[in-house]
């Protein structure tokens, strides 16, 4: 249905400009889900991309708002519900107190048996497991993926990332090298980061030769999929 807030969708501005207006747009139509899911997404980007903590937290604090307010107007929408509890995740990896694991996984459960062949919903949940270190997890969700989707290239990044935070490099450079020659489907900020974690795994490999041991990366972390 055509509101005067469409163009909030579309116009070209600022993350947190279109944010602003994205909820602006939001007050305006309060029945169309299609506002609070742009703003929770681009709040979401923006909390992965600033290095200080207490904007951070406040970003990831909006996002998962605004996607819980999407969530109640299509209930039965897994991407929604999956949304949620990868902005939930992402609190939870900052500080373990703020969001039950639990409360986490049922989520990411509930999205997935809602929608169990939808490839967003999968990588939604894999990554955020992976940002909360429970790579077993996120390898479960992964395979799953690659399984249904064998030429999409970010469940194997998320594999080659699971490989990583395990301390085995020789396994993520080797995953990672599947990833980088498959399609990524226009999530070239994925690809970007699969490069780096690549390099990253070359790196361990060598100081692993030299030291006789690893130092532990921190993974490139993708932009949530669109």
């Amino acid at each position: 249905m055509p509101t005067t807030a469409t163009p909030a969708l579309r116009d070209p501005m600022t993350a947190a400009g279109r944010a602003d207006r994205l909820g602006r747009a939001a007050a305006l139509a309060p029945w169309d889900a299609r506002y609070p899911t742009e703003r929770g997404r681009i709040l979401l980007g923006m909390a992965f991309t600033d290095s200080e903590p207490a904007r951070r937290a406040q970003d990831l604090a909006h996002a998962r708002d605004a996607f819980q307010r999407a969530a109640l107007l299509a209930p039965g929408d897994g991407e929604l519900i999956a949304l949620v509890a990868r902005a939930k995740a992402a609190e939870a990896a900052a500080d373990p107190r703020a969001v039950p694991a639990a409360e986490i996984q049922a989520g990411f459960d509930r999205a997935i048996a809602l929608e169990p062949r939808n490839a967003n919903v999968l990588e939604l949940a894999a990554q955020g497991y992976l940002e909360m270190g429970r790579t077993a997890d996120a390898r479960a969700v992964a395979l799953r993926c690659a399984r249904l989707f064998p030429d999409f290239a970010l469940p194997m990044a998320d594999l080659g990332v699971a490989a990583l935070l395990e301390g085995r490099p020789k396994a993520a450079a080797d995953t990672l090298t599947l990833a980088l020659r498959r399609s990524w489907h226009g999530e070239e900020a994925a690809a970007m980061a699969a490069k780096s974690n690549y390099v990253a795994a070359l790196r361990e490999m060598r100081l692993g030769e030299v030291l006789g041991g690893s130092s532990g990366p921190t993974p490139t972390r993708p932009s949530p999929p669109r």
